[in-house]
Parts: structure tokens; sequence; C-alpha cells
């Protein structure tokens, strides 16, 4: 089996390169062999793609999140809104949750994320617009 390190690397230039044609630039990247993690900016926006195959993460993992304003932690937690979220809110489906780590390795990857952006997260690439938000 390939390790993640060389997965991430074989879909590294599709990876930057999906959110990039949203105007967003990569800001950080960081792949180890138990994670990895890429941080966009665009404005005030911010995405991030992280995942883990750490045992003491297990099962496994691939989350995106996105927000507005500050992105490092503990802010993220308040400012970030993971994809799987913002999916049960659009669904009106509680069924969602993050991406499973194996999915990594399917051929499909980049374009499995491309068509979850698209749908859940139009507005917010666009203009963002982060319509899961609450505002009573």
């Amino acid at each position: 089996m390939i390790y993640m390190k060389e997965r991430i690397k074989q879909v590294d230039s599709n990876i930057i390169n999906l959110f990039e044609s949203y105007g967003f630039k990569k800001l950080q990247r960081n792949i180890s062999n138990e994670y990895f993690i890429y941080i966009f900016i665009k404005h005030q926006l911010f995405i991030i793609l992280k995942g883990s195959n750490n045992i003491y993460d297990y099962p496994g993992y691939i989350n995106i999140i996105v927000g507005k304003g500050d992105y490092t932690y503990p802010a993220l937690d308040k400012t970030g809104y993971p994809l799987w979220k913002i999916a049960c809110y659009v669904d009106h489906n509680m069924n969602h949750s993050e991406y499973p780590f194996c999915i990594l390795y399917n051929d499909n990857f980049v374009d499995t994320l491309k068509h979850d952006i698209e749908k859940y997260l139009k507005p917010f690439i666009n203009d963002g617009d982060m319509f899961w938000i609450d505002n009573d």
C-alpha cells in the first residue's frame, strides 16, 4: 500500500489548483506520514483541508473547514465550520460526516472534493456568504 505522504504528493498540485481555481491562495501546506493540512485564504475567508491517519485519530478522517477571520486555534472553534456540518444543514440530513481517510486513495478524490465544494459551498467561495449561520 502506498503511504499517505506519497499519495498526497501525487495529488498535491491537483489540490492546490482546485482551491486556487476559486481564487484562494495557498498559505500553508504540511505533510507527514500521519497527517496533512492545507490552508487557503482569500481576503478574510479561509479553507482548511486536513486529514489524519494517526492511531490517536482512529478512524482516520479527512475534513474541510471553512470560515471567515482567524483560522488558528482556539479561535477556529468559533470561526470555522466543517463541510460535513454544512452538508447536514443544506440536505436536512444528519447522516453526513467527515470523509473516511481511505477516500484519499480513490482516483477521483479531488473530483469528490470539487463536487462537494460546488454543492455545499458555492455561495461561500464566490462571495463569502455563510448562509448556514443562524443570525437570530
